[in-house]
């Protein structure tokens, strides 16, 4: 798996773990719905800012190690 595929998986399953939908995650992450399903589908990665509005509104943070990416929780509290 490469590092993009590796990203846009767990940004996918983060927001099903959370409850959220697209838009949902779209609105607290001030992007649109269909950017975030072109990174989950991995039609477009998007830039760092969009990927850290992301991870901001996910409460996560991306930790790049050599063996891939790991994503950290940063609060153990649901965010839907």
């Amino acid at each position: 798996m490469t590092i993009t595929e590796d990203l846009r998986t767990q940004l996918r399953a983060l927001r099903i773990e959370r409850g959220l939908t697209q838009q949902q995650l779209a609105d607290r992450a001030g992007l649109s719905r269909d950017m975030v399903s072109r990174v989950e589908r991995g039609d477009r990665l998007g830039s760092m800012g969009t990927i850290r509005k992301m991870t901001a509104a996910l409460k996560v943070r991306i930790v790049m190690r050599l063996e891939g990416i790991e994503v950290d929780n940063l609060s153990s509290a649901p965010v839907g």
